[in-house]
């Protein structure tokens, strides 16, 4: 049987960390996925001001920007890390938000892979465009943030 691919990427999917909707964690209300797991980072860290910075802000690419720039960031312990972020915060945002769930459970059997031709580990490193994105072995990316989706999937289906 041949693998069947959800592909998307950019801020208009409803499958991006990027994607702006409302969730609840811990009764702190976020913006996007991208705002939860900078915010997480920014915690890992112990970098409060980054932290109050993420949270006051709606811009997902700001989010990101200030992610970047938070102190004693350790490659290691972020990786070890970041991909419960990530599910955590994309657990939330489906189950908070009944039409991105339905979205999320029809996608099941498909296989879904972030598209970014710019991102070697949230993302397979290809573009949309780019006829190397139907066979795993082409891909340059670890596609960390499908495989979250993925997990994600898997438990809302139980």
């Amino acid at each position: 049987m041949k693998e069947e691919f959800l592909f998307y990427f950019g801020p208009e999917s409803e499958f991006s960390h990027w994607f702006k909707c409302e969730f609840v964690i811990q009764g702190i209300r976020f913006r996007c996925a991208e705002q939860y797991i900078m915010f997480q980072k920014a915690m890992l860290f112990g970098d409060m001001e980054i932290k109050n910075r993420i949270l006051r802000s709606a811009n997902p690419s700001r989010h990101r920007y200030l992610g970047k720039r938070v102190n004693d960031f350790n490659k290691e312990r972020w990786h070890r890390n970041c991909r419960q972020f990530a599910f955590d915060a994309n657990s939330s945002k489906f189950s908070q938000n009944p039409p991105l769930l339905e979205s999320l459970l029809r996608t099941a059997g498909k296989s879904l892979a972030e598209a970014s031709p710019y991102d070697k580990i949230w993302g397979i490193g290809l573009s949309i465009q780019n006829p190397k994105i139907y066979d795993r072995a082409q891909w340059r990316g670890r596609n960390w943030a499908g495989e979250a989706l993925e997990a994600v999937r898997a438990k809302l289906l139980k």
